[in-house]
């Protein structure tokens, strides 16, 4: 009935973005909600997709020449 109470004196998003806040730090009680609706908590951060190419980074088949590198046996 507390949570149902938090939606009458608050913004639906509001209180869904105190929930997953809250199950983000295990956080389960009715207490930690309204603490967390009372200081405005910030939203979760944007999740970004990882890039595969990037200018300053080398590829995967330069790293492999240079492991198969260090494994070989020197020439005599």
């Amino acid at each position: 009935m507390g949570l149902v109470s938090l939606t009458q004196r608050h913004a639906s998003g509001a209180v869904e973005q105190a929930c997953a806040s809250a199950r983000a730090h295990a956080a389960w009680r009715l207490r930690d909600l309204r603490n967390l609706l009372k200081r405005q908590a910030p939203p979760q951060q944007e999740r970004f997709e990882f890039i595969t190419e990037h200018p300053l980074i080398r590829s995967l088949s330069d790293y492999g020449r240079l492991v198969r590198s260090a494994f070989e046996e020197p020439h005599a």
